[in-house]
């Protein structure tokens, strides 16, 4: 069961990318690197999930520092989920750059939300490498899964900061694809291993009190 589900978003995932490769260009709906399209929509929804899930989790587990990190993680991604929808980081740069008049170190000053939110960026990925080192309690397999979503979020995050300061053609078309392909897969990884930890943490629980 969990291993369909996690093949069906790998499926969605791999259509929308050679969608944007296909037609990405022509068809705007189906640019990776356009907000407020179906790709957007469906990576806030899959982000509003794992959240969700994670409140799920908290309310299952019954120690105060693992309700810290339940909930934390599932105010993250709640965050991120808004920001995918409503292009927050976005509109902070700007109202910033309006006040700050930052030194202008990338190709446009939208990428400025990298060095504003910065403090924000190290302190979530510090909390993704605490979840996965939580999620290795259960199984190395959701240890794995975390991880390996940790990377392909680090690489989107990268990809950012290159595309704002290289000025090369070639990698200035292709990157964004990358970008996104990274970021909808790394939360395709985390989905996936919360959703199989909090299988495992309910029915712990609540198949030791039917037994």
């Amino acid at each position: 069961m969990k291993k369909r589900w996690l093949f069906l978003l790998l499926a969605i995932d791999a259509v929308l990318i050679i969608a944007h490769i296909l037609w990405g260009r022509e068809i705007q709906l189906l640019n990776l690197d356009r907000e407020r399209t179906p790709s957007s929509y469906y990576s806030g929804a899959k982000l509003v999930f794992i959240s969700a899930t994670a409140w799920v989790g908290f309310m299952i587990v019954t120690r105060r520092w693992e309700k810290a990190l339940w909930g934390l993680f599932g105010f993250l991604f709640l965050e991120l989920a808004f920001d995918e929808i409503s292009e927050l980081h976005e509109n902070i740069t700007y109202y910033l750059s309006v006040y700050i008049h930052p030194s202008q170190y990338f190709r446009s000053p939208t990428y400025m939300w990298l060095v504003f939110l910065s403090p924000f960026i190290v302190a979530g990925f510090a909390l993704l490498v605490t979840f996965a080192r939580y999620a290795a309690r259960q199984t190395k397999t959701l240890q794995l899964a975390v991880y390996a979503g940790i990377a392909f979020l680090f690489t989107a995050v990268s990809l950012e900061f290159l595309s704002g300061i290289l000025k090369l053609p070639s990698f200035t078309r292709w990157s964004p694809v990358f970008e996104e392909a990274s970021e909808m897969l790394g939360a395709t990884c985390i989905a996936f291993a919360i959703f199989s930890l909090v299988k495992e943490l309910f029915e712990k629980k609540y198949q030791k009190k039917a037994t």
